[in-house]
Order: structure tokens, then C-alpha cells, then sequence
């Protein structure tokens, strides 16, 4: 993420318009609202449709980069009264977004984390792109340069899947979500043990290019896009486009109903 025009999303021109309109505290009280409507009525959220087939009831989700908690909220539905949900977010106003929503939707299988995650513990600045019109974009926040594109910046708290999963003692992990705006390889790199260990289901904010995919092919794993159309995953990654699905070969045969036959 290196321009301005990368920065602009299909949805650019709605949040300018709302932004002018009601002030940047106006305009993000306003996108958690939508968020919060959209999930009460059962309207879809990326590729939310497939959700009750990925996600498991009594699986354990990792949702890192949980933005205002789009999946959260749907990951906290999917795993049931068993299951848990570990939601990371390190931007202050996303997070407070995060906790509200919890708070409203009583998503009591969550856990909330006011965190990055990286491939080291620690602390590090984080970048929140500012549009021509003074739009603070907290949900395109990223660690990666921002060549030409004002930013703001918000010192933040690291940490690493694998040290934290160790320290909490937790059991297994059967599905991680990630999309942190180009940070993750390095969130991937921080989490080979416990992919290795249990081969989770992964969702990656990631191109299908990216040199890094190689080593989860290397062990195993099958890579995905969601269909939209046709509700499926599909091989076909040049055509669909959009986030990608990674399940390891020795765990294809458990979704059958959302893999498009070839």
C-alpha cells in the first residue's frame, strides 16, 4: 500500500459524504452502527456466507486486524457456546468501536485485545491514513510506508501468536482470520508453530502472488477465493479476486460443500 489511490475503496465516496456531514466522531459512530445493523439483519460481510461451514461450533478463532468487529460479531455466532473467539485490534477508536459492539451484541465467546500483531513483542508506531478532506481512515491502518499519503500515528503493543497461545495455555486453534492492511507476512511469520501444529483454516487479506504463501503450500496447504456468485470457494484466483481461503489437504474432505468442483 504505497498511493492514495490504493487507499480509496469502493465505498470512498459514501465515506466522505458521511464524514462531511457529521464530523469524524459522527462518521465512525455511524459505520459501527451500520456494521451492528447489517449483522442483525443478516446481511453479508465479505465471504460471511460461508461462515457456518468453515467455522465449526466449539472451534477456536483467531480474528486479528478485528477492525470494528465485522467478523467478530458473526465468528462469535459460528463457534457456539463452546468455542471462543481471540479478537486483536490496535487502533484506539477501532477498538472502542470493538468493545461497544460487544457490549451491545453480548457476543460472550469473545475475548478483545487492544493489540497488534506482529512477528515480535513489543511496541511500535502504527500508521492511520488522512484523506485530502481530513478523513481518518482507522480501518486502512498499516505498519507499511505510506509514500505521498498523509498519516497520523498511534504507538501500539505487539505481540506473536504462537508466545501468546503458549502463555495462555489455549488447546488448539481451528481457524485464523487476518487482515492487517500488509502486515501479514509478518503476522504469519509469528504464527508458523501453531499453523504447523494444528492446521487452522486461515483467511488472508493477502494477494495470491505474495512469494510468502510458498511456504504454507510447502506444508500442505490449498489455497482458495471466495466465489461470490456461486456462495463457494473456487481455485480460480485470477477470476474472483478478494480475500484468500487456505485449508490443508488433509482437511479438504470437511468442506466438501463449499469447495466448487473442478
Amino acid at each position: 500500500m504505497n498511493s492514495q489511490r490504493n487507499l480509496h475503496t469502493d465505498n470512498y465516496i459514501k465515506k466522505r459524504i458521511t464524514h462531511f456531514l457529521f464530523n469524524e466522531r459522527g462518521y465512525n459512530y455511524i459505520k459501527l452502527l451500520k456494521i451492528i445493523i447489517d449483522y442483525l439483519l443478516n446481511i453479508p460481510y465479505e465471504y460471511s456466507r460461508i461462515l457456518d461451514n468453515l467455522i465449526k461450533p466449539g472451534s477456536i478463532v483467531f480474528d486479528i486486524g478485528a477492525n470494528m468487529g465485522q467478523f467478530a460479531c458473526r465468528f462469535n455466532k459460528c463457534v457456539g457456546k463452546e468455542g471462543k473467539v481471540y479478537s486483536f485490534e490496535p487502533v484506539s477508536f477501532n477498538f472502542f468501536a470493538l468493545k461497544k459492539m460487544k457490549s451491545f451484541l453480548k457476543l460472550k465467546r469473545v475475548e478483545l485485545y487492544n493489540k497488534g500483531v506482529h512477528f515480535e513483542t513489543g511496541t511500535t508506531k502504527i500508521k492511520i491514513p488522512v484523506f485530502e478532506n481530513g478523513l481518518i481512515v482507522g480501518t486502512q491502518a498499516t505498519f507499511v510506508e505510506l509514500n505521498g499519503i498523509r498519516f497520523i500515528e498511534e504507538t501500539i503493543e505487539t505481540i506473536v501468536i504462537d508466545s501468546f497461545i503458549q502463555n495462555k495455555n489455549i488447546s488448539r486453534v481451528d481457524h485464523i482470520k487476518c487482515d492487517t492492511e500488509g502486515n501479514e507476512v509478518n503476522v504469519l511469520k509469528g504464527a508458523m508453530h501453531t499453523i504447523r501444529t494444528w492446521l487452522p483454516s486461515l483467511s488472508l487479506e493477502i494477494t495470491h502472488t505474495n512469494e510468502f504463501l510458498q511456504v504454507l503450500f510447502d506444508i500442505g496447504y490449498v489455497v482458495f477465493v471466495y466465489d461470490k456468485k456461486n456462495r463457494m470457494l473456487s481455485r480460480e484466483l485470477n477470476k474472483h479476486g478478494g480475500d484468500l481461503i487456505l485449508i490443508h489437504e488433509s482437511k479438504l474432505s470437511e468442506y466438501n460443500e463449499i469447495i466448487e468442483k473442478t
